[in-house]
């Protein structure tokens, strides 16, 4: 261990306790950024959070300890904390824009498309054209994810000034989207009575051919495996008593499972497409 610090780890306990009274507000905010700097997400949290709301402090310094906040609650996976930080960096500060848009890709990273899109829209347009561009790439992009009704992408005014990444990203967010409109929901009271008139049949209704397929042979089979040894050995064979639990099993599991099918499948499908947008939307930046 390096002697600065080994000096840092012996200050550090006196500084969270507020025992370092005589520190100024610019000291305060760099040294909560030096130990961000060092990895030390907790203590650098607990000392900006016991400083944030001194009276005497400039409202970009507080900005400034807010932002640092949040960054050591994004560094420790603190989603939820983070954002409420970052969302409580001021608009007057330098560090507004860059706060914002962290909190909606953290969104667009666990592909919450609509809380992204209502952080995005709160935002302003700006002198810097790359900025504005990717704010209306994220901002439109999670608004298709999110089914909004706009126009086509590439009917926008708008979108012929784009980068030609985004403009790609973009068309294939569109496409997404369609895709996404086009998963029908299947109902589980359909597929269930399906099930229960054909075994396996209800699965093949909620989308899973091979599953459905399978409870149909295993049915089958071992019903006709009951329905031999009762034929031949009568009512009392122990034969018949094995093979026809095993079809009644067989055959009330599968219409349990043909009701919770067609959610599931469905799910992975919006899911898929979901992370798909995900890397589209957070590629380009």
């Amino acid at each position: 261990m390096s002697i600065k610090l080994l000096i840092l780890s012996f200050l550090l306990p006196l500084f969270a306790l507020g025992q370092l009274s005589n520190i100024t507000n610019t000291e305060i905010v760099g040294f909560t950024n030096h130990l961000l700097t060092y990895g030390s997400y907790q203590p650098a949290i607990d000392f900006a959070k016991s400083k944030v709301f001194k009276p005497d402090l400039s409202a970009s310094q507080k900005d400034s300890l807010l932002f640092y906040i949040a960054v050591g609650y994004d560094k420790l996976k603190k989603d939820s904390l983070a954002e409420n930080y970052y969302l409580s960096v001021s608009d007057s500060s330098a560090l507004y824009l860059r706060s914002y848009f962290i909190a909606a890709q953290n969104c667009i990273s666990r592909t919450e498309f609509k809380k992204a899109n209502s952080i995005l829209k709160i935002l302003p347009t700006t002198d810097n054209n790359e900025t504005n561009q990717i704010r209306y790439y994220l901002e439109n992009g999670t608004a298709l994810m999110i089914g909004e009704k706009i126009s086509p992408i590439t009917q926008k005014q708008d979108f012929l000034s784009l980068k030609p990444e985004f403009q790609k990203e973009l068309i294939h967010l569109e496409f997404l989207a369609k895709k996404k409109s086009g998963i029908k929901k299947r109902s589980p009271w359909i597929a269930g009575a399906l099930s229960g008139i054909i075994p396996g049949l209800g699965k093949v209704y909620a989308g899973s051919n091979a599953q459905g397929l399978s409870t149909f042979v295993k049915v089958v089979v071992l019903g006709g495996l009951a329905f031999e040894n009762y034929y031949r050995h009568g009512i009392k064979n122990p034969q018949f008593w094995f093979f026809g639990g095993l079809t009644s099993l067989y055959y009330v599991s599968g219409i349990y499972g043909s009701v919770y099918l067609p959610k599931l499948n469905y799910q992975e499908k919006i899911d898929a497409i979901h992370q798909d947008a995900k890397v589209s939307l957070l590629s380009p930046n």
